[in-house]
């Protein structure tokens, strides 16, 4: 079996990201720099876990990202707040 990073298996890694299809970050980071400039706006409708929002943000990109899943809103706010980003104002 893979490991990955500190975790024993992909089950435990996956319930620890809260997303069953996580991926790199640097595939959206890729597209956002072919795609965009300085502070261009990226829109994600699927904002799962805030992947995309975050490498928006760290490309110097603006944000938008939405999900109908109120839980993967969480997650994506959560990563960003662990980066000192925020994601949504309350």
């Amino acid at each position: 079996m893979y490991k990955y990073s500190k975790y024993e298996n992909l089950n435990l890694y996956l319930q620890k990201i809260g997303h069953s299809a996580p991926f790199p970050i640097e595939f959206p980071k890729k597209c956002i720099q072919l795609y965009s400039f300085k502070d261009d706006v990226v829109l994600n409708p699927f904002c799962n876990s805030g992947t995309i929002s975050l490498a928006a943000k760290q490309l110097g990109r603006y944000y938008i990202g939405y999900n109908i899943k109120k839980n993967y809103c969480k997650i994506a706010e959560e990563k960003l707040l662990d980066m000192n980003y925020k994601l949504f104002k309350t």
